[in-house]
């Protein structure tokens, strides 16, 4: 069983190993594959480590430091925000976020400060409050909306601006 890990050794692992030798800044597309297809590219990548000019033996990765970099760089994109702030303002009015978090402040009234928000814990808050939010949109006649993972990336962006802008 494959577990993910937070891979905090991942990245120092990474340059200790030689790997950003060659992938300084590129690393590959990632998000676009399995763990069967990261396997696949690695079997693909060995004839590349012998390729001329003649290069030292590859490094020995055992399974835990493996796991490491492979959780650090494959996991990091569930946790990373890539959305446009002005999109996700758009958003949050279009989708009817505004009829329920609204303060008396600038801002939306939301259970965390800005900067902290990422696709893990609205999947997490929208597993705790989800029931109790559909309940108070049935209420005011709002229908439920529906993201798509760009439009939640968005809305994620907006909210850790401070949703001020």
């Amino acid at each position: 069983m494959f577990r993910i890990t937070a891979g905090e050794s991942g990245e120092r692992l990474f340059v200790s190993k030689g790997c950003a030798t060659c992938h300084n800044a590129q690393r590959p597309a990632a998000s676009k594959l399995t763990l069967t297809g990261v396997a696949a590219s690695m079997w693909n990548h060995a004839s590349l480590l012998r390729a001329e000019p003649p290069r030292p033996e590859p490094p020995r990765i055992d399974a835990d430091e493996m796991r490491e970099v492979l959780s650090e760089y494959w996991a990091r994109q569930f946790f990373e925000n890539s959305g446009n702030a002005a999109r996700g303002k758009r958003s949050f009015a279009a989708k009817h976020c505004v009829e329920c978090h609204t303060g008396a402040g600038p801002g939306p009234v939301l259970p965390a400060r800005a900067g902290t928000y990422n696709g893990m814990n609205m999947v997490s808050a929208l597993w705790r409050h989800g029931p109790t939010m559909l309940e108070q949109m049935n209420r005011k006649h709002i229908p439920w909306p529906v993201f798509k993972a760009g439009e939640m990336a968005d809305l994620i962006a907006w909210l850790n601006l401070g949703a001020k802008k």
